[in-house]
């Protein structure tokens, strides 16, 4: 029981850094981010940023979301409600 427990533990460590090194390889997160956050004013609602970096991925779609969010954590940006901004 330990030992199936332990491997699936390791299956899906190595399924999500799978993930992160093909996302990060092949599409810049941050960089599109920042991108369409400055196009549109340096600030818009997260549904439509969202939806905005969806058009240039071109990842498992099934993953997106999960993905989105961490980066959006990471990439600098100020959440505030529904709204996400470039840090001053």
């Amino acid at each position: 029981e330990k030992k199936e427990a332990a491997l699936a533990a390791a299956s899906k460590k190595t399924t999500e850094e799978q993930v992160e090194q093909t996302t990060d390889s092949t599409f810049k997160w941050k960089k599109v981010i920042k991108r369409k956050l400055k196009d549109n004013g340096g600030e818009m609602k997260i549904k439509k940023l969202k939806k905005a970096v969806l058009e240039e991925y071109s990842g498992d779609v099934d993953d997106f979301d999960a993905i989105f969010d961490e980066k959006l954590q990471k990439c600098g940006a100020v959440i505030d409600g529904k709204k996400a901004s470039l840090a001053a």
